[in-house]
């Protein structure tokens, strides 16, 4: 989501606003259907193998990946090369871990050194080689940084501890007690998770050992840990690498095993365990099983898995890690799939898509057209026919082709309404289709060449119910058709336009016509005969391509959706009072549907997402994909409100339903950060040899 700003690039210097930060969500929801978005190397990450991930002060995402480390600021990545194992050059190589701590400085380690990043130069400088310097030959299993800053590495045969005030290092060594976890219980007691169970140290001020490593929690006693943590509520988390995850109650004396049981009844490895406050939900990184949500009483709320049928889903299920930045965002490193990230504020957008695999879904991802009928069922018009879904059942029924044979004209539907008890159907090439939800009968309308009665033509993109009952068709190839429910005839009328996109009819009972030229007004008349018939016509302006038109009787504006021009006010004559185009805030200059909620707000879909214009008018908030919508690209036609003031929008990749009411607003201010200087057109760094910097961008006082 993005709220209506304006930005200023100014020459040679290069900044950005940490935008992809910036968010506007309500609280957490347990019915919300997360969207997760993706970051690999087709977006810059230069390794889709993710161990780790960290934000630092200024808001910037690391991360931590087989070949080096990468820093994100939400538009473009920076990949750091890694001092070998000489440390007299760098290379890409891989980084197991990467963490920031209480001072803002970013630590990680590397398959050869502890590894430090260095603001001044924008690289990371290795402290000390483990094998040349310090004579550490086992990989490092573990990173954890304690509160007093003191930077702690699990080994296989025990742990070093790095002082980074005095630039010491000490080793506490244990054979064959390989330490894959740490908990600080105290500032001098660390409980530490290792393949044969839990133990723990202390330590005083000096870093003398008061005590060795000693066992605790015989409950453990020759398990594998992989992951500890303890909660707000005072209980101790227990990840283990084959049986499964434990908790124990505030007082750390019982430990009772969760059930996250897979389907082939094995224990889940737990890879990592992040405990969100502000939701109280637990998640739990399982590696080849994705990521549980938990509530607070330890329910299951969630598992999202990679699901080939929805891009928005996790997109690898081996997640090594879980992180939480300070805009709540929730990310996960993935191995082979790069970084996957969600917000624990989504919004309540509800997505209907084709699922490969599930008859019980859409159709089609074309979305074209909505509608609703008696028993608030609804139903969308797409590429494949039509769609109906039974809300109560959420069970879906599909009418194309397949399922009814020939005597469904055309799969392509365009336009579709529900009136005096039938769904009809405005397809592409196969006319009009009157359909009884009854009995599934089809009495299908086309155009008869030379015939002034039949249907005026059979490519329809708009459907009308008027106030008398009158059903009104139009599209392109053919004259405006006028359907009379009692002698079942038609009429025909000419507008001597290539194309008509939308029709609606105002509060004056006029009939407004959006065509490729402007806007139409027909008035018309009930003759003594019960026949309607067109009294006058009217072009009201030279709007070009207009898609929808809503009437706003509040302001005594009409609103109309354009291509090119956004969203264009005018009064009842015609004449523009305003344009809300993107450069004024609008997701995208070409609108295609208009809907208004019960409070007046305005509701707009774009190519580019959907917008919301408040009532006041004085903010727009865009909607786009990474919000939750099922997608970026909407389409004309496909919007309706519905009978319980629901507004829904069809899209190119499916419908997102939602209660305008249930959307909520809370602003988080964008952060300004200075990344790049250019002089003619080059970029200086800050060890530049005479350069004008001697420090980073954004440590400097402007």
């Amino acid at each position: 989501m993005s709220l209506n700003f304006k930005s200023r690039h100014y020459s040679y210097i290069v900044f950005v606003f940490l935008w992809f930060f910036m968010t506007t969500y309500d609280a957490f929801a347990e019915s919300v259907n997360f969207n997760f978005r993706h970051l690999n190397v087709e977006d810059g990450l230069q390794n889709n193998i993710v161990f780790s991930a960290t934000q630092d002060k200024k808001g910037f995402m690391w991360f931590a990946t087989m070949t080096g480390i990468d820093r994100y600021d939400g538009i473009k990545f920076e990949h750091y090369k890694i001092p070998n194992r000489n440390l007299k050059k760098t290379e890409f190589s891989m980084v197991l871990f990467i963490n920031c701590d209480q001072n803002g400085n970013i630590w990680a380690v590397s398959s050869s050194s502890l590894l430090l990043y260095e603001k001044k130069s924008n690289s990371f400088k290795a402290l000390f080689s483990f094998k040349k310097q310090i004579n550490v030959r086992e990989n490092i299993t573990a990173l954890f940084i304690g509160k007093d800053g003191l930077i702690w590495l699990g080994l296989n045969n025990g742990v070093l501890l790095y002082q980074p005030k005095s630039g010491k290092f000490f080793k506490i060594k244990k054979d064959n007690l390989q330490v894959k976890a740490f908990l600080e219980q105290t500032a001098n007691v660390l409980w530490l998770g290792t393949q044969k169970g839990i133990c723990k140290i202390k330590f005083d001020v000096g870093l003398k050992l008061i005590s060795k490593v000693e066992n605790n929690w015989k409950v453990f006693d020759k398990v594998s840990i992989s992951n500890l943590s303890k909660d707000n509520s005072g209980r101790y988390w227990v990840g283990t690498l084959d049986k499964g995850l434990f908790v124990s109650d505030v007082n750390a004396r019982v430990f009772s095993k969760i059930s996250i049981s897979n389907k082939i009844g094995r224990p889940f490895t737990i890879k990592d365990v992040l405990h969100d406050n502000k939701t109280k939900t637990h998640l739990v990184a399982l590696d080849g099983e994705g990521i549980v949500i938990l509530s607070n009483q330890l329910k299951k709320i969630n598992h999202f898995q990679s699901n080939e049928d929805n891009p928005n889903s996790l997109n690898n299920n081996g997640v090594y890690d879980v992180f939480i930045d300070s805009y709540s965002r929730i990310w996960l490193a993935t191995y082979g799939n790069g970084m996957n990230y969600y917000s624990t504020k989504a919004q309540p957008f509800t997505n209907y898509r084709h699922e490969i695999y599930n008859s019980n879904s859409l159709s089609n991802n074309m979305a074209n057209c909505i509608t609703e009928d008696n028993d608030g069922n609804l139903w969308f018009g797409s590429q494949k026919g039509l769609s109906g879904l039974n809300r109560k059942t959420t069970k879906w029924q599909h009418l194309n082709k397949e399922t009814l044979g020939s005597s469904f004209t055309s799969d392509n539907v365009l336009s579709l309404i529900y009136a005096n008890g039938y769904l009809w159907a405005g397809t592409y090439g196969g006319g009009l289709m009157r359909i009884s939800l009854k009995n599934q009968q089809i009495k299908s309308y086309k155009n008869i060449q030379n015939n002034n009665q039949s249907l005026g033509s059979d490519y329809l993109y708009a459907l009308l119910k008027d106030n008398n009952g009158f059903i009104w068709a139009a599209g392109i190839r053919g004259p405006i058709s006028i359907f009379n429910p009692v002698t079942e005839e038609f009429i025909q009328f000419n507008l001597q336009v290539a194309n008509v996109n939308c029709l609606m009819q105002d509060s004056e009972g006029n009939i407004r016509v959006g065509t490729e030229k402007g806007v139409f007004v027909l008035k018309s008349l009930i003759d003594e005969n019960k026949n309607l018939k067109i009294k006058t016509v009217q072009f009201l302006n030279n709007v070009d391509k207009v898609y929808a038109i809503l009437e706003d009787k509040k302001t005594s504006s009409f609103l109309l959706a354009t291509q090119g021009n956004g969203l264009v006010y005018t009064d009842f004559n015609g004449r523009i009072k305003k344009t809300v185009n993107e450069e004024k805030g609008l997701a995208a200059d070409i609108a295609y549907g208009i809907l208004q909620d019960t409070k007046r707000g305005i509701w707009v879909s774009t190519i580019k997402g959907i917008s919301h214009i408040q009532d006041n008018e004085t903010e727009i908030v865009n909607y786009f994909q990474s919000d939750g919508i099922v997608g970026s690209q909407y389409n004309y036609g496909a919007f309706f409100s519905t009978s319980n003031n629901e507004l829904v929008f069809g899209s190119t990749n499916g419908f997102t339903l939602f209660d305008p009411l249930k959307i909520r607003l809370f602003t988080n201010k964008a952060d300004l950060v200075f990344t790049d200087l250019h002089i003619n057109a080059k970029k200086i760094n800050v060890d530049s040899t005479n350069g004008p910097l001697n420090r980073q961008l954004d440590d400097l006082k402007i």
